[in-house]
């Protein structure tokens, strides 16, 4: 490097004139210093402006990540607050199903104490008849009559077999008495 360019930090030094007996070069290469002079200056110059700027350039990242987790926070409690509405949609559209279910049950003809066993998620809800046909399935069979009568009083054998007297005896542990004496 020539002598009298500057480096960084050191001021410019003045373009020298030509010299007697130098050529047309000389004047090209004084233009050439001058110039990279000013530019050294100009860089000096945006440094200092950079060391001003750079507090504030500090201070804008800081708020800009405040934001960024101030939005993060947002996003997470809104993910939150659409889980609880997605759980309360699911848990309202169970409970009607449940309250179709026992209304189909009861037209049915299924005991309430069967209800509690009952998986709704099993049932087609939609198809009414189907699930009807479906629940009386569930419904216990009742005894019927064999021919004879339950009450013992009204004929001579009960539904176990016994007669009026016997039941009375097996009852009681006496001997009947008719209402005429016998």
């Amino acid at each position: 490097m020539p002598q009298d360019e500057t480096t960084l930090g050191q001021e410019p030094a003045e373009p020298q004139a030509p010299q007697a007996g130098d050529s047309g070069n000389d004047n090209e290469i004084a233009k050439l210093r001058a110039e990279a002079a000013k530019w050294r200056t100009q860089l000096r110059d945006a440094q200092k402006q950079v060391k001003e700027y750079e507090p504030l350039a500090k201070k804008y990242s800081d708020l800009e990540e405040a934001n960024k987790g101030e939005a993060e926070k947002l996003a997470e409690r809104l993910a939150a607050l659409e889980g609880q509405l997605s759980q309360a949609q699911a848990q309202a559209t169970r409970a009607d199903n449940e309250r179709k279910l026992t209304v189909l049950a009861t037209k049915a003809g299924v005991p309430a104490d069967m209800l509690n066993y009952l998986d709704v998620t099993k049932f087609d809800l939609e198809d009414e008849e189907a699930t009807v046909l479906a629940l009386s399935a569930l419904v216990p069979v009742r005894q019927t009559n064999s021919g004879t009568s339950s009450n013992p009083a009204r004929t001579n054998a009960g539904a176990d077999g016994m007669t009026a007297e016997e039941w009375y005896k097996d009852r009681t542990g006496q001997k009947p008495t008719g209402i005429f004496g016998r």
